[in-house]
């Protein structure tokens, strides 16, 4: 049986962070996922925060594989390509 996988890819611009790129997928319970700043002070902020969030994840009942974050941009580029709107940013 082909086994559920979930993927999502978030793109933000915080302030003060600047902009930041999330891809996560979750299967069976197992989340992984990498969060990308592009400023290097925001990405060093984020990875010394990364244990709090894997505390938050595991309390909720999930198995967190890999949780990282890096400076710069997803290797794909800025823009993702979305397989299914859920969202209307327009509603």
């Amino acid at each position: 049986t082909r086994e559920k996988l979930w993927k999502i890819d978030l793109a933000f611009d915080l302030a003060p962070l600047g902009p930041l790129q999330v891809q996560a997928q979750l299967i069976r319970g197992n989340l992984s996922s990498q969060l990308w700043a592009e400023r290097a002070d925001s990405a060093a902020l984020i990875s010394r925060e990364l244990g709090h969030l894997r505390e938050r994840l595991v309390a909720c009942g999930l198995t967190v594989s890999e949780l990282e974050c890096r400076q710069g941009t997803p290797p794909q580029g800025a823009r993702t390509t979305l397989e299914r709107r859920w969202i209307d940013e327009n509603a």
